[in-house]
């Protein structure tokens, strides 16, 4: 498991993760149980989807069309912060604004002193940190509920304004399947 992730899915463009056409990488595995998850069916670690991060590679590297940056979620992407280094890294040379999801708060992350980790916080544009609690689900911007921060650590003028802009769904078919990308709202209570 060191040098692999295991991954749910890439889809390009994501339209709705992060500013421009993005490429939208999700894992699975996440020990942090949030209640009202986005992605239950990406909570247990799934062996069949592990990759070498060099076929990750090379599958983003086929798109031909312009990549605007790289949003990471889950599952945890910090499951494993030996090969999400070695990905962040390597997607950091095709482009530099890359968002990471988590479910662990920045200090926790910290306090892990792990050097991939470090590296990793070093590379990445913005990092959501923070466990989902729904009935913080405010509906507004990257953040699924008021709890969670949004780290900007660079391309601070592509994040201006995020965090106060509605949500917005993308939904794509794909086989006899149906993939929503985005933050969903949160279901009133009426």
């Amino acid at each position: 498991m060191d040098d692999k992730l295991s991954i749910a899915r890439i889809f390009y463009p994501v339209k709705t993760l992060g500013p421009g056409n993005r490429v939208g990488i999700w894992t699975t595995g996440c020990l942090r149980g949030c209640q009202g998850c986005i992605s239950p069916e990406l909570q247990d670690y799934d062996k069949e989807k592990e990759f070498e991060v060099e076929a990750v590679i090379k599958m983003i590297r086929s798109i031909t069309y312009p990549i605007d940056g790289f949003t990471i979620s889950g599952g945890e992407p910090f499951l494993n912060p030996k090969a999400l280094e070695a990905l962040v890294r390597q997607l950091a040379e095709i482009n530099d604004d890359i968002l990471i999801y988590t479910g662990y708060t920045l200090d926790e992350l910290k306090q892990l002193s792990m050097i991939e980790v470090d590296n990793i916080l070093n590379i990445c544009a913005v990092l959501i940190d923070g466990p989902y609690i729904a009935d913080l689900n405010n509906n507004c911007g990257l953040r699924g509920s008021s709890n969670q921060c949004v780290h900007i650590f660079r391309h601070h003028d592509r994040y201006v304004d995020y965090e106060m802009q509605e949500r917005k769904i993308q939904t794509v078919a794909y086989g006899n399947s149906m993939l929503m990308i985005g933050i969903p709202r949160r279901k009133s209570d009426d």
